[in-house]
């Protein structure tokens, strides 16, 4: 995304307090008049993992009906080494009288009580307010299922009855075991598993005991304990569901799967299975090739700055976050680490206050409080959407999202002319360049003098310089080459690596390195001095490391000239054909070659030591940048670990060159620390 130093609106500064959003379809009125009506949903628990103690299925009741679509929603938990499939199906209506509510809620609220909390102060107080007042609440049941055997009844009465009254009370000692640990199991990679045996117990007089729930067998606890996180994915399905809906209300023919929504929506500091980082990599690219060629058509007579300027007022954080404000995207943002310990327990009233929100003429929610989030996640979770649309849909399907959240672009051709006042053959060898380009033939051959035209070229019959058609270029080929990886690797790419692929291929120096090597820039129109740049940069070609493949491993900036030549090419191409990116594609991205891979790319330097300082909850500073007489760029990277300050000074001919220096000396020092630690 395109960036500016602003972190306001317009008209008012951007309010980081931003709500927290709860699906309607979990939150009803208390009802005590007559039978209340439940829709049944099994959840169906498929252990993959050992232990003693086995899961059972459990039921799902619902005032208000799911989309079938969530109803018979499936998705996979980390379990110690293990996993667990959860499955979920629709069964049947039931009605329940007011005293069988009430049981039942008592029966989940007592048993999700002990086992998140482990302190029975205050259970009874909640149990007062079951009933009582009119103000919305989170409601849905959660029981056990009745054995097949055992149905037309699919919840287990007999265990929910006998919670309240106890059994077996002249037992001489109760034998007692650990409560089970409430997690999160949404969390990606493996979970620790507990130490000790889970057949370990002990013997205990009744007096030492406090029998809160009997008999309850151990298989259901256990399985009680997987609902917290079972039914945080279910919440956060339904949101997702819900800024589909609101979607949809505006633009009927855009439908995409709910788990992709859900996957644009969940930041990574989830920390879960899915998360946003390749589709707002995916929408960013495409977000910025979308808008260059609207203002590239728009725009005629635009220099590349002005063109520039356009874009950034449309891509930038902030513009993309007052967008997304607009349409209230925020609320619907899935953001940090899902805490058991502060899941609602469904039923109890007394820790929160729901506050019902309309976020469009035919969507409900409710909200329940608020949370700090940085506009830039907002930003973000807008690219991310852009990219689930697109990913799914298509093109058109995200256009049809832009032009929804407030960006209004299409992608209808506009004739484009340069009219040249002399013939281009006698300008450059437009057959050659034919073969350099995959046989690509131009159907206005002026399109190739202007993309291979430096500024410097002054000549009465050219009107201008190759900037704007590099201006579009740039776009398509990072749209192109992002897009292409993600097809070809999305079944293996990890989070981030998208982002570290794309950037590892479209930059200056991979594309300036495969311009040398093709011979390409002996046919730009450029002044002498131009001319001599490149042949520096040639000299330092040659002392470039025989290893690296991008150039993103080199100590030795190129000109940039050498890389606007492919830009500009490949945007000649796309106005030459009609906008038609295969033409792009077929004939730039040979000269490319070769890309890199999930196997071959690099980390980049300042990437690994966000993520290691991340790691180990050190402070990495901004760098500091100070531009040195001998025409060099110093750039101090200043990391601080446990209250000690350690500061990495590179130079280079660019700022960003000597960044990657400071971070990789950054990063061999404290590797090297924590090695001796």
């Amino acid at each position: 995304m395109e960036e500016v130093n602003v972190q306001v609106f317009e008209d008012a500064p951007y309010n980081k307090d931003q709500p927290i959003y709860v699906p309607s379809e979990l939150v009803n009125f208390p009802s005590n008049s007559g039978q209340t009506l439940y829709y049944c949903y099994l959840i169906e628990l498929k252990q993959n993992f050992r232990n003693d103690v086995q899961v059972h299925d459990l039921v799902l009741a619902t005032r208000s009906e799911l989309d079938p679509e969530i109803g018979s929603a499936q998705f996979e938990m980390t379990v110690g080494n293990g996993g667990m499939m959860v499955n979920l199906r629709y069964l049947q209506t039931i009605h329940l009288h007011p005293d069988e509510v009430h049981l039942c809620k008592k029966f989940q609220i007592t048993l999700f009580w002990t086992l998140l909390r482990r302190d029975m102060s205050g259970l009874a107080a909640v149990f007062d307010d079951l009933s009582a007042g009119d103000s919305p609440a989170i409601d849905y049941l959660v029981l056990p299922s009745a054995a097949a055997h055992e149905r037309p009844s699919i919840i287990d009465w007999a265990t929910v009855n006998c919670s309240i009254q106890l059994r077996y009370e002249h037992q001489p000692l109760l034998k007692a075991k650990h409560h089970f640990q409430v997690k999160n199991y949404l969390l990606k990679g493996r979970q620790e598993t507990t130490k000790g045996s889970s057949q370990s117990s002990v013997e205990l007089p009744p007096e030492l005991c406090e029998i809160i729930m009997s008999p309850i067998s151990i298989n259901t606890i256990y399985s009680f304990s997987f609902i917290p996180p079972i039914m945080h994915r279910i919440e956060s399905l339904l949101i997702a569901f819900n800024l589909k809906k609101m979607h949809l209300d505006h633009c009927t023919q855009n439908d995409i799967p709910t788990s992709k929504i859900l996957e644009a929506i969940t930041a990574l500091e989830c920390q879960e299975s899915i998360d946003y980082d390749s589709l707002e990599t995916l929408g960013d690219s495409f977000l910025k090739y979308a808008v260059s060629q609207q203002l590239f058509k728009t725009y005629q007579n635009d220099r590349e700055g002005q063109l520039t300027d356009k874009r950034r007022e449309i891509t930038s954080n902030v513009a993309l976050c007052k967008v997304g404000c607009s349409r209230k995207l925020p609320g619907f943002i899935r953001k940090g680490l899902f805490d058991p310990k502060t899941w609602i327990i469904p039923g109890n009233k007394s820790s929160f206050c729901l506050q019902q929100e309309l976020v469009s003429s035919g969507t409900k929610v409710y909200s329940r409080g608020s949370r700090k989030l940085d506009y830039d996640i907002v930003a973000d979770v807008v690219e991310a959407l852009i990219g689930a649309f697109l990913i799914k849909k298509g093109e058109e399907a995200a256009l049809l999202f832009m032009n929804w959240i407030g960006i209004e672009v299409d992608f209808d051709p506009i004739p484009y002319k340069m009219n040249l006042n002399i013939h281009p053959e006698k300008l450059v060898n437009v057959n050659l360049l034919k073969s350099q380009l995959n046989n690509y033939s131009f159907n206005d051959a002026s399109l190739l003098v202007e993309a291979l035209t430096h500024g410097s070229f002054t000549r009465p019959e050219i009107p201008r310089s190759y900037q704007r058609l590099e201006f579009l270029g740039d776009s398509v080929l990072d749209y192109l080459i992002t897009i292409h990886f993600y097809n070809k690797h999305s079944d293996i790419i990890s989070p981030g690596m998208l982002t570290d692929m794309r950037e590892a291929s479209v930059n200056n120096d991979h594309y300036a390195l495969c311009i040398i090597n093709s011979g390409l820039h002996k046919y730009l129109l450029a002044s002498e001095q131009v001319h001599n740049n490149i042949s520096v940069s040639l000299n330092d070609f040659h002392r470039l490391s025989s290893e690296s493949n991008s150039g993103c491993e080199s100590e030795t900036g190129f000109t940039k000239v050498l890389s606007d030549v492919i830009e500009s090419l490949a945007g000649a191409i796309l106005v030459d054909s009609g906008y038609k990116k295969i033409k792009v594609f077929e004939s730039i991205i040979p000269l490319l070659q070769p890309l890199v891979t999930p196997e071959t790319v690099k980390l980049q330097p300042s990437r690994e030591l966000k993520e290691l300082c991340d790691k180990n909850g050190w402070k990495k500073k901004k760098g500091k940048v100070e531009y040195c007489h001998s025409d060099e760029t110093c750039v101090t990277i200043e990391v601080e670990t446990n209250g000690i300050s350690h500061k990495y000074t590179a130079k280079a001919r660019k700022k960003r060159i000597a960044e990657r220096l400071a971070s990789r000396k950054a990063l061999e020092s404290l590797k090297k620390t924590i090695s001796k630690g």
